[in-house]
């Protein structure tokens, strides 16, 4: 019997002969100096997207420490990002099972920041992904060498980690002009954890924006915040994401509607269409959306 069902399988297995496989979106994630909660913030993020039905990889990028391996609790991986780097392995063959099905990239903290790499060849593997991922975070902690200003190039999307404290505001614009490297085009979004109240928030996204406006011609844009929460005080270090150990807590669901909005603004700036050449509906925002929206 020939139903819908048949026909679409034709449709679609006429498309995959046809057309190249889609690359998955790469999302490159700086904090603003250390210990301002980059790694919390990319685990916890890949872990909502992962539940929010997204397909993730996250790369472990922090060449001081591979915390957010730590969070994802892989304590004994076959390869890490210097693996790949090195060209010993290639991506597929050391991508880690995570929390809530993220397939992670271990990071290696003693990986040597400055030795020579080929940049193009991390982007090639990630752009491999595509049978295994939407989008590819990267958590490059507070680095700011030649591998960050890179991926800082060719990402999809740029987003810098912050706090309301005025020395890790201004470590913030002093990382935001390195990582730009004279690109005053980038588009940079900005995410402010640890913040008291969404004032709080805007307040320090607004001295960003007029300061990198003003001084380096760079737009900026407010992705969300994370509220401070004493549950990821109370937490271990590294501690384990708190969108699994506490998803009621004000900080989980903050990082969840942050993971639906930086969903929103990737697809909007995407050209992504569906096997039947249109939108799929599961990329439209829910009536009412609006950032951080209650």
């Amino acid at each position: 019997m020939h139903d819908q069902a048949d026909e679409l399988r034709q449709r679609f297995r006429s498309m995959q002969s046809s057309k190249p496989l889609r690359q998955p979106k790469i999302v490159a994630l700086s904090g603003g100096g250390a210990g301002v909660g980059t790694t919390t913030v990319a685990v916890n993020l890949s872990v909502a997207l992962a539940e929010q039905g997204r397909r993730i990889v996250l790369i472990d990028a922090d060449e001081r420490m591979a915390d957010a391996t730590a969070m994802c609790e892989i304590n004994d991986p076959q390869g890490s990002l210097k693996s790949v780097i090195d060209q010993r392995r290639s991506i597929h063959e050391v991508l880690e099972r995570g929390p809530a099905g993220v397939l992670v990239l271990p990071g290696s903290p003693t990986a040597d920041p400055t030795a020579a790499v080929d940049y193009h060849l991390l982007r090639r593997q990630c752009q491999t992904l595509g049978l295994y991922a939407d989008a590819v975070l990267v958590d490059l902690g507070s680095r700011t060498d030649e591998l960050a200003k890179y991926l800082w190039q060719v990402a999809d999307m740029v987003a810098v980690v912050t706090t309301p404290e005025v020395q890790t505001v201004m470590d913030t614009y002093a990382a935001m002009k390195a990582l730009a490297s004279n690109d005053s085009s980038r588009l940079v979004h900005t995410i402010v954890n640890q913040a008291a109240e969404s004032e709080a928030a805007q307040q320090v996204h607004g001295r960003l924006n007029e300061t990198s406006r003003r001084f380096l011609g760079m737009t900026t844009r407010m992705a969300g915040y994370v509220p401070f929460d004493a549950e990821l005080g109370r937490a271990k270090v590294p501690a384990a994401p708190i969108l699994l150990h506490s998803p009621r807590s004000p900080a989980a669901r903050a990082i969840d509607r942050l993971a639906e909005t930086l969903w929103v603004i990737l697809v909007s700036t995407s050209t992504w269409l569906d096997q039947r050449g249109a939108a799929s509906e599961d990329f439209a925002p829910a009536a009412g959306f609006g950032p951080l929206a209650a």
